[in-house]
């Protein structure tokens, strides 16, 4: 991603974040109605916890440079593999981040920055992906 790419990812977020619970919320919403099953891995879930633990990790990938997004998405990985997350999930996640993106940013989600989120979570996505079909002790 170019420097310019990230600036502008950087700066969207800085107006996405102040907003939260009320974000986390319509990311739930739309994964559930995108995929009314993965509503079973968050059945015994606090999810206004869950809701925090949502916006930690968007903090930490929307942070993270590309060399430390690497290690970052193998450690989420690991952890997610051990909720039962499946390989199609992720697919779903961007999707759901996505819309939440349309709505949380509205007319400022231009073609463009569409493109800088997309391309973001998608590398982060096959990062994961590919993480989650290593087993631990693989290099």
């Amino acid at each position: 991603m170019t420097p310019e790419r990230r600036q502008q990812l950087l700066r969207s977020w800085a107006t996405l974040d102040p907003r939260g619970n009320d974000l986390a919320k319509v990311f739930y919403g739309h994964l559930f109605a995108i995929d009314p099953s993965s509503e079973q891995l968050f059945a015994l879930t606090d999810m206004p916890a869950q809701r925090e633990k949502f916006m930690a990790m968007m903090r930490t990938i929307v942070e993270l440079d590309e060399p430390a997004l690497v290690t970052g998405a193998a450690a989420m990985a690991r952890r997610h593999v051990a909720y039962g997350v499946r390989d199609q999930d992720y697919v779903t996640v961007v999707e759901a981040v996505m819309r939440t993106l349309e709505d949380g940013l509205g007319g400022d989600l231009t073609p463009e920055l569409r493109g800088v989120w997309h391309e973001w979570l998608t590398v982060l996505a096959t990062l994961m992906r590919r993480a989650a079909e290593r087993p631990l002790s693989a290099p």
